[in-house]
This record gives C-alpha cells, structure tokens and sequence, in this order.
C-alpha cells in the first residue's frame, strides 16, 4: 500500500460505497458523525507517517509504502531501525 496522506486516505472513502447503518444508508462515511471520530483517527496516522517519513516510509517496488507493510524478505529488511 503506498503512503497516503490524510487527505487521500479520506478522498479514497468517497467512492459511492454501499454502506448501511441500522438500516439507513450512509451516502458519505467521511461527512457521517458515526465515523468522523474513527476516521479523523485513522487519518492522523497517514499524515503522522509522512511527517516521520525518515522513520516510517520506504521505498519498495511499488512505491513509498510504510514499514509495517512490508514482508522481510532480506536481511536487510529485517533489521530496519528508525532514522536508519
């Protein structure tokens, strides 16, 4: 998955999904007061990973991704440390 930011984490939820809530649809997620608390949550960790790029964002075969995506498959991989 590449480093989104908050912005393109909440751009991304507005795709006309089909989400119901006790019966009644929720046209937006991102606009609804049932999900604005999780999502305001989720959305700081993407901005937080950019801001602490050095420490949280690789380079992989598809892109910019955060760390804790990746499968170590070498050596180094599986000794990463932060700011390294």
């Amino acid at each position: 998955m590449a480093a989104r930011t908050a912005a393109e984490y909440l751009d991304g939820l507005r795709d006309k999904r089909n989400v119901w809530v006790n019966g009644a649809a929720v046209c937006d997620v991102t606009q609804s007061d049932l999900f604005r608390g999780s999502l305001a949550g989720m959305a700081g960790y993407f901005d937080w990973q950019n801001k602490f790029a050095d420490d949280c964002v690789i380079e992989s075969e598809g892109g910019a991704c955060n760390v804790s995506h990746l499968i170590p498959m070498s050596a180094e991989l599986t000794s990463l440390e932060p700011g390294a």
